[in-house]
């Protein structure tokens, strides 16, 4: 295995930059100059994937468990026109502007200082 193999399955594994680069027996000025290639940034952007997917399988395992806040997270992320905060501000600036938050179906208005210019 090489250098450049070496340091694309340690950031895959969740390495930083510099611990890979460590890893690797390089600097990181040499990742940095590896990196301009289009190849290589493809295998990092690759290798970033992996940790993402990693990280979304064990968040939704731990709402299934019943992990009340893993799954707001997932609700707000992964179907978020229905489950995200949204904040309406409505008013004339010489108004008192209301904040109307809503998460699922429950709405909640939030009067904010009239000082707030649009």
């Amino acid at each position: 295995m090489d250098k450049k193999d070496t340091l694309i399955e340690s950031l895959a594994n969740g390495a930083t930059i510099t611990d890979a680069c460590k890893g690797a027996c390089i600097n990181r000025s040499t990742y940095y100059l590896w990196k301009e290639d289009k190849a290589f940034r493809k295998l990092i952007e690759k290798a970033k994937d992996k940790r993402t997917e990693i990280v979304e399988d064990a968040l939704f395992k731990q709402a299934e468990k019943g992990n009340t806040i893993a799954m707001i997270f997932w609700l707000k992320n992964r179907s978020s026109g229905k489950w995200a905060d949204k904040h309406e501000l409505t008013g004339a600036s010489d108004k008192t502007i209301i904040n109307v938050v809503t998460t699922g179906d429950k709405k909640t208005e939030v009067a904010l200082d009239n000082t707030l210019r649009l």
